[in-house]
């Protein structure tokens, strides 16, 4: 007959035998500490009285215009300023001087007194 173990193990030390192992801990802490350091940020999600403003702003785009747009990238932002080339609003895109930006990417758009 099979002897049993003289000491029992504990019912919290047991159930670490199954509980879920993280092989990179500390990993996303460290991502998140990079990502501040070089200046890279999540794309932000605009409130409800921003998408407005915004999306008033994009409707009296034309081509011709002089403006600058902030605009999200690559996880950080840019700003462009120039004369648009085009506004394709199928497509949700603008050319600002031979640089195509997404509608989707706009965070602000600034016109420029002519």
């Amino acid at each position: 007959m099979a002897s049993r173990p003289e000491h029992r193990m504990s019912i919290s030390d047991r159930a670490k035998q199954f509980s879920s192992f993280d092989a990179l801990s500390g990993l996303e802490a460290a991502l998140e500490r990079k990502r501040r350091e070089l200046g890279l940020f999540e794309k932000p999600i605009l409130g409800e009285d921003a998408l407005v403003a915004l999306n008033e702003k994009l409707s009296e785009l034309s081509k011709g215009k002089r403006v600058s747009i902030k605009y999200y990238s690559s996880g950080e932002f840019h700003v462009s300023s120039g004369v648009i080339a085009a506004v394709d609003k199928t497509e949700h895109f603008i050319s600002l001087d031979g640089e195509r930006i997404s509608f989707d990417d706009i965070d602000d758009i600034l016109f420029e007194i002519e």
